[in-house]
């Protein structure tokens, strides 16, 4: 597997990823309705706009399939959370869904993590929705430390986000 950063190229896969993860991770936790209204293309142009902002990250098989991504850079929500201290923000990590425990998310979230910590940063924050817990359980293993909940919306519908914070 090669991890490396995204091209312009590769934005129609990792949309696709994306808009699967959710419908496979959130199932049970976020509303149906909502989950079925994901679409590649809306994903495909939403990332195609933030592409730049941050550092988007690729994981590729040797024949350059793309199994996962990530997204990272500084913190979105600097609001007064009660975790100042942390400077930047693994903001999504997507695993194909028939590649999940292969490897791919462990090896996204090192190298995001390796070049946070090179461009200056200290300590990372991540939020995970509640309920999702064997991604839960991946930041856990990954060596997070639980900082509390915070109230998010998604489709008009109120959830709670689990914080989980690294030093880098």
């Amino acid at each position: 597997m090669l991890v490396r950063y995204a091209k312009v190229e590769d934005i129609k896969e990792v949309a696709k990823i994306n808009v699967d993860g959710w419908q496979t991770a959130y199932r049970e936790i976020i509303a149906d309705e909502f989950l079925d209204s994901l679409d590649y293309e809306t994903a495909r142009r939403k990332t195609e706009e933030r592409f730049g902002n941050g550092l988007l990250i690729v994981c590729e098989n040797d024949i350059g399939e793309i199994l996962g991504f990530c997204k990272c850079g500084e913190r979105k929500d600097v609001k007064d959370e009660g975790f100042g201290e942390y400077d930047c923000e693994l903001y999504a990590i997507y695993v194909r869904p028939d590649c999940k425990g292969q490897g791919v998310g462990k090896k996204l979230f090192d190298f995001a993590t390796r070049e946070l910590k090179e461009n200056g940063n200290n300590k990372m924050i991540l939020w995970c929705l509640e309920g999702n817990a064997p991604t839960i359980e991946f930041y856990k293993k990954m060596g997070g430390k639980q900082l509390g909940k915070k109230a998010h919306e998604i489709g008009n519908e109120p959830y709670n986000e689990v914080g989980f914070g690294y030093e880098l």
